[in-house]
This record gives C-alpha cells, structure tokens and sequence, in this order.
C-alpha cells in the first residue's frame, strides 16, 4: 500500500511539474505588432482551459475564474500596447516640431533677425 501510495505521489508531482510548464507557456500574452495574433492566442488559452473544465480537471467556477482572469490580462495588455504606440507617435511628433530651427528660436524667444 505505501509503494503504490509514493508512486502515485511522485507521478503527481511529476504531472504537476509539466503542468506549471505548459501553465507558464499558456499564460504568457505577449505584446505581439499588428494583426489579431493577440486575438488568436487569448482564444487558444480559452479552448484549452476549455477542455480542461470538459475532462473534469477544473471545476466550472474555476473555468469561470481563470477565463475571467485571462479576458482581463488581455484587456490590459492590449490597452497597453495601443496607449504605449500612442504616445510613441505623440512624442515623435513633438521631437520632429521641436528639431525645426523655427521651433527652437522661438523657443528661446528669438527670431531670425536676432541670429
């Protein structure tokens, strides 16, 4: 009884292991440019949590819980990335103004005649 009890220990662990591997793979968004591959990716986490909570490996309030989870991690990376391009672009804008000679003279309250 304890042989079969500490085998079945070490498969878990074993199986534990390999799942907080795919787990880390899983749930990892990553900030990806243009087209919906961020789309595609949070939809693949989503069926695999899928068929998880379908072979009775999660229960549904915890398919619940970790899809809520996901949706929101998604959300937030994604304002992210439209807010970081955002002022990317603002700030480019401003340094091109303010590399004109115009722009700096007046920023130093100068003008051409004064040069």
């Amino acid at each position: 009884m304890a042989v079969s009890y500490k085998k079945r220990k070490e498969e878990r662990i074993k199986l534990a292991r390999k799942e907080e591997a795919d787990e880390s793979k899983i749930f990892q968004l990553p900030y990806i440019d243009g087209g919906n591959s961020g789309k595609s990716h949070l939809r693949q986490v989503i069926l695999y949590l899928y068929s998880l909570y379908k072979n009775g490996e999660i229960s549904k309030n915890g398919f619940e819980v970790l899809v809520e989870h996901v949706c929101m991690v998604f959300v937030k990376t994604e304002a992210e990335k439209r807010l970081s391009a955002y002022l990317e672009r603002k700030l480019l804008d401003l340094l091109n103004r303010l590399s004109s000679e115009d722009a700096v003279l007046k920023l130093f309250g100068l003008s051409e005649r004064d040069v």
